[in-house]
């Protein structure tokens, strides 16, 4: 919690993650610093502010999960909570990583290959020419 803010946010891009877990002394999560904290909070405040520490703008005693819960408990909090991130605890509330949206989408793309990888070989080009009428 007394990690700055700049070091924060150099962590994501660091790590290629969208969250940093806050821990105590003891090691148990206290809180989760993520991207959407940055774009809801800090975006148009100034560079000083990035001298600040985390404490102040992260999101206290976050929902956790269990490493052993199935995934559908975690996209029921992220539905419920509007959240991107929940971290994983183990038994003792000392945070063992975090799933996010994307790396739910990855499993279930992995799992699911057959049946969701049906795009086309392009879906995001831009159409030049109309077609039709």
């Amino acid at each position: 919690k007394e990690t700055k803010l700049k070091d924060a946010i150099k962590l994501f891009d660091e790590n290629d993650v969208g969250c940093v877990l806050v821990v105590d002394n003891n090691k148990k999560l206290i809180g989760i610093f993520t991207e959407r904290d940055v774009v809801r909070k800090l975006i148009g405040k100034g560079e000083a502010i990035l001298n600040e520490t985390i404490e102040k703008y992260m999101t206290l005693n976050p929902d956790a999960l269990y490493l052993t819960d199935p995934v559908a408990y975690a996209l029921n909090r992220m539905a419920a909570g509007g959240y991107r991130h929940i971290p994983l605890v183990n038994d003792k509330n000392e945070p063992v990583g975090f799933v996010s949206i994307k790396s739910i989408v990855e499993h279930l793309a992995d799992y699911y290959s057959n049946d969701i990888l049906n795009l086309p070989p392009s879906p995001h080009t831009k159409q030049v020419k109309q077609e039709g009428g």
